[in-house]
């Protein structure tokens, strides 16, 4: 496979060079208050009834099944524990409570899936902490996000990480033996991290360009679709199913189409407020009543999973909408 090697808690920058977004915030502004502005009619409207998540002992964890074409036997009943969107939210010293969820739950691998840190970070010791502890309980791979990309302390973050034992994935693929069989696990930067815009209401051509071109740099290509998805099948007996871990669930149309079995995601939020029998009300890059912002979503063999994620500390605070600790299972399908 191309781009494939063994998993070694490393770190490799990608072949393209890092640059900084041109584009202007202050066009889609107005776009994004009036989003904003409706979510807080709605929102004030559900506080009569609604559940504000406040603090970090609100973390509820979700299991979600994930059928997956041509399992290997030994991978069925395999759980990954998702960690998405912390925003250096600190669920106790050293992140403990969350360490406690995650080693409750028994995974077999731990996925970072970006907005490890904030904007407003300012020192890293608490989260290196926390990836110290989880590497302990099952090997972590992690890709970057856009707040990542948002801040100076992004690339150190990466490679403290890697020195943790963490295992980081810029537009690169590796194989992982776990349970005596291959997976094969993919992840890409956020398209903000190669020039993509900050923060738009709504999808953009060049964030799915970009996001393109990263998978395409992680070996997973089209043409590789093509011929996979026409077998019906993974490819070689001893592939494995494949996994992508990336930051954006907008761009789902750009994933389906490298069949890839399982897609990780966070980004949005939840929605950020949550209305009985509607969902969220608004997510960066998809805007207000957002349709990516928690769950599962299959489109022919793959499924992608949004993870509400794990930010506590907010404003406007999450409503019916706890932070959430995503444990997702294969399972044959």
């Amino acid at each position: 496979m191309t781009g494939a090697s063994r998993a070694s808690g490393h770190f490799r920058a990608p072949g393209t060079s890092r640059t900084t977004p041109g584009t202007s915030c202050a066009a889609s502004m107005g776009t994004t208050a009036l989003g904003i502005a409706a979510a807080a009619i709605a929102g004030a409207a559900l506080a009569a009834f609604g559940t504000v998540a406040l603090g970090e002992r609100d973390l509820v964890t979700t299991r979600i099944p994930v059928s997956v074409r041509d399992l290997p036997e030994p991978l069925a009943g395999l759980r990954i524990a998702q960690i998405s969107d912390l925003h250096d939210t600190p669920f106790g010293p050293d992140g403990r409570d969350l360490v406690r969820a995650v080693e409750a739950s028994r995974p077999d691998l731990i996925a970072f899936t970006g907005d490890i840190l904030d904007r407003g970070t300012q020192q890293l010791i608490g989260l290196v902490s926390l990836a110290r502890a989880l590497v302990q309980i099952a090997p972590c791979v992690a890709v970057a996000g856009n707040h990542e990309g948002g801040t100076t302390l992004g690339l150190p973050l990466l490679h403290a990480l890697a020195r943790a034992g963490v295992t980081v994935l810029r537009d690169e693929q590796i194989s992982l033996e776990l349970r005596g069989a291959v997976v094969r696990i993919a992840g890409v930067d956020d398209p903000h991290l190669h020039g993509g815009p900050i923060s738009r209401p709504y999808p953009v051509a060049l964030d799915g360009e970009l996001m393109a071109r990263s998978l395409e740099r992680a070996g997973l290509g089209r043409v590789q679709t093509s011929a996979r998805t026409a077998s019906g099948a993974s490819g070689d007996g001893d592939e494995g199913p494949l996994i992508l871990l990336a930051h954006r669930p907008e761009l789902l149309d750009v994933y389906v189409d490298r069949g890839i079995d399982l897609v990780l995601t966070g980004h949005a939020h939840g929605g950020q407020w949550r209305v009985p029998g509607i969902g969220g009300l608004y997510a960066p890059n998809q805007g207000p009543f957002p349709r990516l912002t928690a769950g599962a979503h299959v489109r022919g063999r793959t499924t992608m999973i949004v993870s509400r994620g794990l930010k506590v500390r907010t404003l406007p605070p999450r409503l019916n909408n706890p932070p959430e600790l995503v444990i997702a299972e294969l399972v044959a399908g």
